[in-house]
Order: C-alpha cells, then sequence, then structure tokens
C-alpha cells in the first residue's frame, strides 16, 4: 500500500526487532537473579479463585487476539465454561513461575504515524500478546505488584494507578506552579518525552528494582521468565513476517505499564523544592526562580539517569 519497501514484513520486522534488543544482554546475568522455588509449590497461595476469573471474562472488551488467534467473545460469551479451566491454568502457570511459550510470542501491527509513511522510522508498532497472557499479567498486577510498591514511589505518577487520570496529572501541575509563583516571578518548565520508552528497557536494572520489592518468589520467577526469550512477528493484510528474538521491550504486555512505573520510580529532582510530575514515559520537571538547582541541573540529571537505566548492564 505504501510501496514496496513496506511491504517486506520481515524487514519491518528487523527494524522493530533492532530497537527492541540490547546488545549486551547476558542471558546468565539475568538467570542468575531467578528466585529458585525449591520442593513443591503446592503451599503457594491461588492468585485467583473461579468467581474472580468468570467476571473478567464476562466483562471482558473487545480486543485483539495474540497470535494463538482465540477472539475475546469466545472468552466472554463462554465464562461460565471457561471459568474453571483457565482459573486452573492460571493459578497452575503462576505456582511454578513459568509462562506457557505462546504467551512470550507478540504480534506486531505496523500502523503509521504519518500519511504516507517515508521510512521505517515513520512506524508505530502496536503489540499484541495472547488474551489469556494479559488476563493473567492483570491479576498479578492488582494481586502482588501494586500493593508492594511503597505509596512515595508513586506519588509523582499519574499513569497506571486507580486513582491516576490525565486530568490529575494537570491539576497537580497547575498546583505546583501556583505554589512556587508565591515565592517567586516565574516558573521554568521542560516537557520531556523520551523516545521508544518502552522499547528501550534494560531487563537487568527492571529485575534489580523488582528483587527489592516484596515479591513472593513464584510471582518474580514468573515476570523474569515472561520477559525473557520473548519473540515477536509482523503482521498485516493477512500476512505475517518471521520471528524474531527481542530482549529490552516490554511492549504490547499487560503488565508492561506498570514494569515501566517501577523502572522509572527511582526518577527525583536535585532539590526537593523542585517538581517532576509524570504521565507514563511523559515528564513535566517544574522549577522556580529562586531555586537552588537551576533548570539546567535538574534537566542534566534526568538525562544522566535516563541514560544510566539504558545502557547498565
Amino acid at each position: 500500500m505504501y510501496g514496496d519497501s513496506f511491504a517486506d514484513l520481515d524487514k519491518i520486522n528487523e527494524h522493530f526487532a533492532g530497537i527492541a534488543t540490547d546488545p549486551n544482554y547476558d542471558p546468565e546475568q539475568i538467570s542468575a537473579m531467578k528466585p529458585i522455588i525449591t520442593g513443591t509449590t503446592s503451599h503457594c497461595e491461588e492468585i485467583t479463585c473461579e468467581y474472580e476469573v468468570y467476571k473478567m471474562l464476562a466483562t471482558l472488551k473487545k480486543t485483539s487476539s495474540g497470535f494463538d488467534g482465540v477472539p475475546y467473545w469466545v472468552f466472554k460469551h463462554c465464562a461460565v465454561e471457561l471459568a474453571p479451566v483457565i482459573t486452573h491454568l492460571i493459578n497452575t502457570v503462576v505456582k511454578n513461575g513459568t509462562p506457557p511459550s505462546s504467551w512470550l510470542e507478540a504480534l506486531v501491527t505496523p500502523l503509521p504515524k504519518k500519511t504516507p509513511p517515508t521510512d521505517f522510522s515513520d512506524l508505530r508498532p502496536i503489540s499484541v500478546t495472547p488474551i489469556m497472557s494479559r488476563i493473567t499479567e492483570r491479576l498479578i498486577v492488582y494481586k502482588y505488584l501494586l500493593p508492594a510498591l511503597p505509596s512515595d514511589k508513586l506519588i509523582d505518577q499519574f499513569a497506571y494507578k486507580p486513582t491516576g487520570s490525565t486530568t490529575a496529572a494537570l491539576i497537580a501541575i497547575t498546583h505546583h506552579v501556583t505554589r512556587l509563583l508565591e515565592s517567586s516571578s516565574y516558573v521554568r518548565c521542560i516537557l520531556i518525552d523520551y523516545s521508544k520508552a518502552f522499547d528501550s528497557i534494560n531487563h537487568s536494572v527492571l529485575f534489580q528494582k523488582l528483587l527489592q520489592l516484596n515479591l513472593p518468589p513464584n510471582v518474580l520467577l514468573w515476570i523474569i521468565n515472561f520477559l525473557s526469550s520473548r519473540t515477536q512477528a509482523v503482521c498485516s493484510f493477512g500476512q505475517t513476517s518471521g520471528w524474531l528474538s527481542i530482549t529490552q521491550s516490554i511492549q504490547g504486555s499487560g503488565i508492561g505499564p506498570y514494569l515501566y512505573m517501577i523502572y522509572v520510580s527511582d526518577l527525583r529532582t536535585l532539590s526537593p523544592h523542585n517538581v517532576i510530575v509524570k504521565y507514563a514515559d511523559d515528564t513535566t520537571l517544574l522549577v522556580g526562580q529562586h531555586s537552588s538547582v537551576d533548570i539546567t541541573q535538574e534537566y542534566e540529571n534526568i538525562i544522566a539517569i535516563v541514560i544510566y537505566l539504558r545502557i547498565t548492564n
């Protein structure tokens, strides 16, 4: 549709996978971080019950299926019949800390950022994992991940949490600007948007942060295994490319946004009088006129932290 160069799905997949691949990825280092589950896992708490799964299936909204091709309406309209089986499957894979290999496969649909696109950088990858995987991830997020996060880690993040919204973020920015203007003639503001934020997550740094949380070993192992050995293929107009490995992306997963929130939770201002407001990967920096740390130093500190997060191994 956009020319011969866009008809080669393998080339498009190579472009996307290149962004989502860490050249310094060390599988042995990742394996060394995995908690060891000794003995039987029967003592592990079950993550969910049949009624809870039934409610999730029955209220499932229209969404794309993953590589397994199972459409959302199968889960929605057969919720009563499927709930017992899916509940057992979810509890089993989480207890063992090992997601099925098919859940590690993501289908990527390339959508143009502008029309017509002129090169692959004008394409936005929309990555999708199987619906079953997303249901399990959602349960892990709300039952384990969010409760394990200290409240002070979330105070400046207004996305991916029940009390967050763009409205709340705008109110927070207005409040802080107004407060700073009480003692300053002006407030400087920098709006920061990170390029390929969800595709350039250093897994070793992320896992180190997860190890600091109070997560059950089997849940932590499940998350690490879920992000390891991932593959993706590009799908467009009924055709699918070959599969390629990726080693630093959290795109396409239900748990990905929350892992990103943990990943950047340590991003803070140098001065307690300056303010950072986060909404997903959008960051707003506010510095008043009389701050002891000027906006240049604060900005350079943010850049230094982002570089550390992306290249540290």
